[in-house]
């Protein structure tokens, strides 16, 4: 689904829920920015076989089969709670400052790192990070990633999924 259709579609419907499903189907749902009214509210519900994204402009959010994503526009961007897990470019390190962009907009973020997306390390940033914020990082690659916190680095094995919480200024390893 195209943003000119969505946005056709959001400005006649109020309340405006997308259905997926088997025989109506899209593999991706483009969500417009521009000329989207502050607060306004979509859902998405998938029952499809199909896998639906939905791409908010900055990211892209897998929705599973049987649950509804909901995404509010706000500061002019889509946001949602839904959680999202998002690749490195392979062999390609995730910046600070790309983390933080991920971080502005995903609330409950998985970065996961896999064979064909893989990255040497990932830096968490520290400056503008909201207190209490939690990350995972999952490894599935062959090869080694580092997670750099800015006061040391954390070596996630194969098949491990680490969580992160920013507390007190600082990203702590959750035991």
């Amino acid at each position: 689904m195209t943003e000119e259709f969505v946005k056709s579609q959001l400005d006649v419907i109020k309340d405006l829920t997308i259905a997926v499903e088997n025989g109506r189907w899209a593999r991706y749902i483009d969500l417009p920015i521009e000329g989207i009214q502050e607060g306004r509210v979509l859902k998405v519900a998938r029952y499809s076989t199909w896998v639906t994204e939905v791409r908010t402009g900055e990211s892209s959010v897998r929705i599973n089969r049987g649950e509804v994503a909901t995404f509010t526009f706000t500061n002019g961007a889509w946001r949602t709670n839904y959680p999202q897990t998002i690749y490195p470019l392979n062999k390609i390190d995730m910046t600070e400052e790309f983390v933080k962009s991920q971080l502005d907009v995903i609330k409950d973020l998985t970065i996961a790192v896999e064979n064909g997306h893989w990255a040497r390390y990932i830096d968490l940033p520290i400056e503008g990070t909201q207190e209490g914020r939690v990350l995972k990082v999952a490894r599935y690659s062959t090869w080694v990633t580092e997670v750099r916190t800015g006061e040391s680095s954390v070596r996630i094995n194969r098949g491990e999924m680490a969580t992160f919480a920013f507390t007190n200024g600082v990203w702590k390893l959750q035991k």
